[in-house]
Order: C-alpha cells, then sequence, then structure tokens
C-alpha cells in the first residue's frame, strides 16, 4: 500500500469557551462575536435557535452557525440541556456546514469534549500548583491538545457526512452505520429519521416539535385535525401518543399555552384586551374574556387589576 499523507483539511485555532449546561424557560442565550463559529448539541429538551433564520434542534442534534450575526437560543421544553462549543477555526470547508442540521446518534465524541473541557476547568482551579507541580502541569497539557484532537475529530467527521452527501453516484462511500449523519431540518423529515432509529426518539421528537409549533402558533385556532396533517399522524394516534407522554390531552395543553401567554401579556400592560384576543387567535374579546374566566377564575380585567395593585406594593 502506498504512503498516505496527512492533509491540512481544518485547523482548529482557538476553543474560546466549551459549556455543557440546562437551558431555562422564557430566557434568551445570546452569543456574537466576529469570525467566531458556534457549535451546539442537544442533550435533551429542544432548542429555539434564531440567526439569520429559525432552526429547531431536537435531541441528538447539532448545528454549527457563524457568530458574526448574533445567535438567541431559547428553551421551548422544560428540562432543556446541550453542549455549546464556540470556536475560531482555518478551514473554508465548514462553510458547507452553515446552518445544517445533523444527527448524532452516538455521541461519544461529544461526552469526550465534554469531560475533558470540565477536567481542564478543575485544573486552572488549581493554577498555583500546576506551577511547581510537574506532573499536573503536563497533565493539563495533554488534556488541552486531547480536546482540540477530539474537537477536530468531530468537525471532520461532520464535514465528511456533508461530503458523503454530494458524491456522484459511481462513487459508493462504507455502507457502515455512522453516528453522526446529515438530516434536514424539515421537521417532517426529522421525524422520518427518528421512526428509523427509534420509536421512543420518534415520540420524544414529535411532541418536542408539536409543542414547539403550537407555541409558535398561538394566533391561530389549532385544530387536532390540522396537527395530524402538519405531523403525518392520524388523529387517533397523535390523541394517544401526546396523552401518554405529557398525561394531559393536546387540546388542553394547547388552551393552556395560550391562557399563560395572556397572563404575560396582561401582566405586562401594553396591549388591551381585544388586542391580546387577537394575539392570541381568538374570534372576539368576548370568547377571549369567557374563555380566560373559565380557565383562571377571573375575569380578564380582575387579572390586571390584581396584578397592578401588587406591582404598586
Amino acid at each position: 500500500m502506498p504512503g498516505i499523507f496527512n492533509f491540512q483539511y481544518l485547523q482548529l485555532d482557538y476553543i474560546l469557551s466549551i459549556f455543557d449546561q440546562g437551558y431555562a424557560l422564557n430566557q434568551n442565550y445570546r452569543y456574537q462575536r466576529a469570525q467566531t463559529k458556534l457549535f451546539v448539541y442537544v442533550r435533551t429538551g429542544q432548542l429555539l435557535l434564531k440567526h439569520s433564520t429559525e432552526y429547531i434542534l431536537n435531541p441528538h442534534e447539532g448545528l454549527l452557525l457563524t457568530t458574526d450575526q448574533a445567535v438567541n437560543v431559547f428553551a421551548t421544553v422544560p428540562h432543556t440541556t446541550a453542549l455549546v462549543i464556540i470556536f475560531q477555526a482555518t478551514s473554508e470547508h465548514l462553510t458547507a456546514l452553515d446552518g445544517r442540521t445533523m444527527a448524532i446518534t452516538q455521541p461519544q465524541l461529544i461526552d469526550k469534549i465534554s469531560s475533558e473541557s470540565q477536567t481542564i476547568l478543575d485544573l486552572r482551579r488549581r493554577k498555583p500548583e500546576m506551577s511547581y507541580d510537574m506532573e499536573i502541569g503536563e497533565y493539563f497539557i495533554v488534556t488541552c491538545a486531547s480536546l482540540y484532537n477530539h474537537t477536530t475529530e468531530l468537525l471532520i467527521s461532520l464535514c465528511k457526512m456533508e461530503i458523503k452527501q454530494r458524491l456522484p453516484a459511481t462513487v459508493s462511500p462504507e455502507k457502515a452505520t455512522s453516528p453522526i449523519s446529515a438530516t434536514s431540518s424539515d421537521p417532517q423529515e426529522q421525524l422520518l429519521y427518528a421512526r428509523r432509529i427509534s420509536n421512543t426518539f420518534y415520540k420524544q421528537l414529535l411532541i418536542n416539535q408539536i409543542k414547539a409549533y403550537m407555541k409558535l402558533n398561538l394566533d391561530k385556532p389549532l385544530t387536532i385535525q390540522q396537527l395530524s396533517q402538519a405531523f403525518l399522524i392520524s388523529a387517533s394516534s397523535l390523541k394517544k401518543t401526546f396523552k401518554a407522554e405529557t398525561n394531559t390531552s393536546i387540546m388542553a395543553y394547547f388552551k393552556a399555552l395560550r391562557m399563560t401567554a395572556a397572563k404575560e401579556l396582561i401582566s405586562a400592560q401594553k396591549l388591551n384586551f381585544t388586542q391580546i384576543a387577537a394575539r392570541l387567535g381568538f374570534s372576539s374579546v368576548h370568547h377571549f374574556s369567557a374563555a380566560f374566566k373559565t380557565y383562571t377564575g377571573t375575569t380578564p380585567s380582575s387579572y390586571a387589576k390584581r396584578i397592578h395593585n401588587q406591582s404598586r406594593k
């Protein structure tokens, strides 16, 4: 076998930060820095990322974005956790990955990166010891080198999977199942992919997508039929799956989302009740008031008065 050259395909210049953390609801996490890239991998829950367009990331999915323009990150469901890597790299090849959702079904590299970044953080807290203890100092250096190697390996794996999608039909890449695969950001294609991997993963992804869809469409009178058509599932299966996964009916959940949004809008005191009713898709302010009283036990005006009195105390 002839010799194989080590081509310099991707140079990871600088890892600025690595976070492996939970994301709180109703909180905006904002990232922006020139000539820098952001990689996000969702472990649990779901993230909404707003960049030049909007992206929904579900469990075991990763996304690479440049941060010359601000990236705003929001958790759309409780108990959302994600790994974030902010870095600089010299490679024109990463451009093809920008804004492309990738499915990572066996996240061993992610776990290694997280573990090594935590080790480095712990060693930095013992910085005085590194100045006189040769072994601690050397262990810090080799762990940093390993972290850069594993992060580079992750990025190259993503590039490789993206390239395989563009290979001509005459070239047949290896058939072995890869822990990383390129996938469309289209929700329906994500669901079809998840169904092939795991029924449990599919159900979790389906419920997360439906919750996010409802949250983004509070101004529409959604029905079971509309949701079943949007997510390619029968109405009976949709109701059964949602109830089993959330312990509540799908329409009750949507109503709760609307009423929670109504409380927030009333508390903000920027819109009148007619405007709030329109914002939340009610046919009239009277319909909105009746629904609000049924759900909360009080009228919108009484609720607004109570909030106003509390704010004055």
